[in-house]
C-alpha cells in the first residue's frame, strides 16, 4: 500500500463522525426497567408515570439508541421489585440509594439526585430528638429493604422496634394512628404523598436527620458494564446539556450548582 494511500484512509477515518455512544437501536439491548411509588423522581400521577429519574432515563435510553421509553417501565412495591433487581441480569431499578449496604450488590449510573433522610413524626406526639441513640426509645416503620431501614439497622437501631411494611401509604396511617411513633423519609416526597393520602402536612414534622443520600440507577451485577457505562455517559451529557437542571426544575427542584 502506498504511503499516499495509507494516509487518505487515515484522514477518512479521522474524519468520520463517531458516536459517543457507540450504540443504535439495534444492538443496545432491552433492559427491564423497575420502579416505586416516590414523589418527585418517580410516580404514577393520573395513570402516567412521570419524575425526575423517568424523565431523565428515558432520555437517556434515547442517546445510547434504545427503543425504550417510560411505556416500557414497571411499577411495583419496592421490596418486589428490590428482589427482582438483585436476582436477574439486566434488570434495572430507580430510584435507588446508594448505600454501604448495597454498593456491592449493584452496579450503579448517576447520581440522579442527592436526597437527606429525615425522620418524620406527628407533631403532636411532642417527640424530641437530639442523637441517634433517642431514637431507640420509640417504634419506627420502614419499607422493607428500603435504604432508611438499612441505613437504622446498620447504626445499630434494635429490630424488634422496627414495624416493616411493603406499600407507602401504610406508614402514614400507621404513624397517624400511633401505631408507630417515626418512619425515615425524605422531607418533599413525604409531605406530599401524606397530602396525598388524605392527611395535613402540617400534623407531621421532621424529628431528626439520619443522613444525606445520593439516588442511582442500580443495574444488577451480571449486566454487562458497558450497558451501564453507556447509560452513564449519557447521563453526563444531559447534566452538561443543561437538560438535568431543567427536568429537576420542572418537578420544583432547585440547584444553586
Amino acid at each position: 500500500m502506498s504511503k499516499i494511500l495509507l494516509l487518505f484512509l487515515v484522514l477518512c477515518i479521522a474524519s468520520f463522525p463517531i458516536n459517543y455512544t457507540g450504540a443504535s437501536a439495534e444492538d443496545f439491548p432491552d433492559l427491564v426497567i423497575i420502579t416505586e411509588q416516590f414523589r418527585p423522581y418517580n410516580f404514577v400521577d393520573n395513570g402516567k408515570l412521570k419524575g425526575i429519574a423517568v424523565d431523565l432515563l428515558e432520555k437517556m435510553l434515547e442517546k445510547v439508541g434504545s427503543d425504550q421509553t417510560r411505556k416500557d417501565f414497571q411499577v411495583m412495591d419496592w421490596p418486589r421489585g428490590y428482589g427482582l433487581t438483585l436476582r436477574n441480569p439486566m434488570y434495572v431499578l430507580f430510584s435507588t440509594s446508594r448505600t454501604y449496604i448495597r454498593e456491592n450488590l449493584f452496579k450503579w449510573a448517576g447520581p440522579i439526585d442527592t436526597v437527606v433522610t429525615e425522620m418524620f413524626a406527628k407533631k403532636s406526639a411532642k417527640i424530641k430528638i437530639k442523637t441517634f441513640d433517642d431514637l431507640k426509645k420509640y417504634r419506627v416503620g420502614t419499607i422493607i429493604n428500603d435504604a432508611g431501614e438499612q441505613l437504622l439497622i446498620e447504626n445499630g437501631f434494635p429490630s424488634d422496634l422496627i414495624y416493616r411494611v411493603v406499600k407507602r401509604d401504610q406508614i402514614r396511617k400507621l404513624l397517624y394512628s400511633g401505631r408507630i411513633d417515626l418512619t425515615p423519609d425524605d422531607k418533599k416526597g413525604f409531605m406530599d404523598y401524606a397530602r396525598l393520602s388524605g392527611y395535613n402536612p402540617d400534623d407531621f414534622e421532621s424529628v431528626y436527620v439520619l443522613n444525606k443520600r445520593d439516588l442511582y440507577y442500580a443495574f444488577n451485577k451480571d449486566t454487562p458494564d458497558w450497558i451501564v457505562e453507556e447509560l452513564q455517559h449519557a447521563l453526563d451529557s444531559l447534566k452538561k446539556e443543561g437538560t438535568y437542571r431543567k427536568i429537576l426544575e420542572k418537578y420544583g427542584v432547585s440547584r444553586t450548582n
